[in-house]
């Protein structure tokens, strides 16, 4: 028997919730096709000029001449930071190189590739597949943030103390939303943006920039020195906020890679895509775009891993006070909604960037489509074998040109070592419009889901974009209650503790609805709670119970009369044996008495259910 008593819950603000109509998302057909080309390792980096005269050349006289044969017009590193260090077996990221062909010029794509692959200075030669978002924005959400009731993060924030300043420690949890950029100025989001500390100059140390005195310089310390200081509004945005100490003039730039991942001056984060491609250290979306478009999506993503928890403003994530690392992918000169052209870039960004900060990163990427790709595996195996981060990744959302669901392989979430999620509702049913497999790992809240936009509104969104961000702020959560645990031990704990009921539910998708595999829906909804307590803890609940009149004919319990309240308990599979189980029974009812409020039901083991 529980004795539940209600809890002090903080009261959030009440959101701004827009209603949206059904959106497609439009792509802009690039004039340029890119493809990928990977050297055998024994071959050093190519050295790549431009003459001139404009022509490209390399230090491979053979590649020079198919280039100009096959009316190749650029080509690049595909990950311009990735060293030496970056591989998956014989797979170096740095002799990766991502090729353009003029569309008005160029011969089949196939082809080429086929008469690439061929010389032997080459390991393979691929397709480059332009990912996009998945998500789509649908009506005002019923229930404010349902997710979190789903995954059962209020009661796994009661393994914590906060009500007396026990709170779980996220600061050295990174989750990355890569993705189309972050508007880490929202007022929800700013402050849990993570500031890369060894990228602060260090004239700047005595300065009194760590007004807390803990050693940890946080986003609102360094808004309050850009304000105390009179740094002025460098972006120029009406206001000064984190943004500025991103912006040309800013004292916070000296213009070197302080910490040696590669990546200079990344103090919150990295745009691996820029304008036109060309990497910097502001991940803010594009500018003049609608608060709500698709540029926002990142931004979404990121209030779902990490928004500000406990502050009195509008929404709460999960990992309560992780760090989210804003991380932008896609280019602005796309003339609509954008695709995400520089994901695994970013993938390599969020790994390095939090193994070289000495944290843990949780990279979430809610992107993707079809086509297997060794490039785009290589990297999802280095950021998890070389650097210990975790992938998450959304499943996809069901067909395209139906919106119905479908059965189906999705990348990067097919990958291994990418954790992938396919979105369920809130109640754990099934919306029969989204992607399920035998690769899925877990189910998520992806209806209805809460979050922030550009500026400083909210909208709630469908979508498996949206379920895998709430996986990931779970396996964040883990993190901060079990820190020294490495990925594969939190991945284990979360798929283990993951709740089936989706099966009892959904039972059609145990066995992938006909298609070949089982478990279609992973390993089930993610539940947080189980995953942090079930070492420690007991989850017992009512099994069952009635009431049994004494010394009555009729059988109801009626004014005056005595009756036994008989209550059956249960203790959860998977959770630890109970031991010395007492129920108190009370009323709030001044006309009802009760005669023996305690009862014993002694030991109560998991999966057992015990009778006082």
């Amino acid at each position: 028997m529980k004795n539940n008593t209600l809890k002090n819950i903080p009261l959030f603000l009440r959101p701004l919730i827009f209603i949206l109509g059904a959106l497609s998302l439009l792509f802009s057909k690039p004039s340029e096709t890119t493809f990928l080309f990977c050297l055998k390792p024994s071959i050093e980096p190519l050295v790549i000029n431009r003459l001139v005269d404009g022509r490209l050349v390399t230090d491979n006289s053979t590649l020079n001449n198919f280039m100009a044969e096959n009316n190749i017009i650029n080509i690049e590193r595909w990950i311009p930071q990735a060293t030496e260090e970056d591989h998956d077996g014989d797979i170096y990221l740095n002799r990766i190189y991502r090729g353009y062909i003029d569309n008005d010029n160029r011969l089949s794509v196939e082809n080429l590739i086929s008469s690439l692959s061929g010389f032997s200075f080459i390991k393979y030669a691929e397709n480059e597949f332009i990912r996009t978002p998945k998500y789509s924005p649908s009506d005002p959400m019923v229930d404010v943030q349902c997710s979190l009731n789903s995954v059962k993060a209020k009661d796994a924030w009661d393994f914590w103390d906060i009500p007396n300043g026990i709170i779980p420690n996220g600061s050295e949890v990174l989750l990355a939303s890569v993705d189309t950029g972050v508007d880490y100025t929202h007022p929800d989001l700013q402050p849990n943006s993570w500031i890369n500390q060894a990228e602060i100059p260090e004239f700047m140390a005595e300065t009194g920039l760590d007004e807390n005195g803990d050693g940890i310089v946080d986003a609102n310390e360094v808004v309050a020195w850009m304000v105390a200081n009179n740094v002025g509004d460098l972006n120029q945005d009406g206001a000064i906020n984190l943004r500025d100490a991103v912006s040309d003039g800013s004292p916070f730039e000296d213009f070197v890679d302080n910490d040696g991942n590669g990546y200079t001056d990344d103090l919150l984060g990295w745009d691996c895509s820029g304008y036109y491609g060309t990497d910097d250290n502001d991940p803010f979306p594009k500018e003049d775009v609608a608060s709500n478009s698709t540029w926002a999506h990142g931004t979404h993503v990121a209030g779902i891993l990490a928004a500000t928890t406990d502050n009195d403003v509008g929404m709460a994530s999960t990992a309560y006070n992780g760090k989210f690392l804003s991380i932008k992918g896609s280019r602005e000169n796309q003339s609509g909604e954008p695709g995400i052209n520089d994901g695994y870039a970013g993938i390599l960004y969020a790994a390095k960037a939090g193994y070289y900060a000495g944290t843990f990163t949780i990279i979430n990427n809610s992107w993707g489509g079809g086509g297997y790709s060794a490039s785009e595996n290589a990297t999802i195996n280095t950021a998890f074998n070389t650097y210990g981060a975790i992938n998450v990744c959304a499943a996809g959302n069901g067909d395209d040109n139906t919106g119905s669901q479908e059965y189906g392989s999705h990348y990067p979430s097919s990958y291994e070592n990418a954790t992938s999620v396919c979105a369920m509702g809130c109640s754990y049913n099934w919306g029969n419009w989204a992607t399920y497999h035998y690769t899925v790992d877990l189910a998520a809240p992806g209806e209805s889901i809460h979050s922030a936009i550009i500026g400083t509104g909210y909208e709630a969104w469908d979508g498996s974009s949206m379920a895998s961000p709430n996986a990931a702020s779970c396996i964040g959560l883990l993190k901060s209650y079990y820190p020294n645990w490495t990925n594969q031990q939190l991945l284990d704990r979360i798929y283990s503790s993951a709740d089936r009921k989706v099966y009892d539910l959904n039972p059609d998708y145990e066995t992938c609805n006909g298609n070949s595999g089982e478990d279609c829906f992973g390993h089930g909804m993610v539940d947080v709670y189980k995953a942090i307590g079930m070492d420690f803890s007991p989850n017992v609940y009512i099994d069952s119970s009635y009431v049994e009149v004494i010394s009555d004919d009729d059988g109801i319990l009626n004014p005056g009369e005595t009756a036994d309240f008989v209550v059956q308990l249960y203790n959860e599979q998977g959770w630890v044996d109970a031991n010395a189980v007492i129920a108190s029974l009370s009323t709030d009812n001044e006309n009802v008495t009760i005669i023996n409020s305690i009862s014993t039901y002694g030991s109560l083991p998991n999966g057992g259910v015990s009778s006082p």
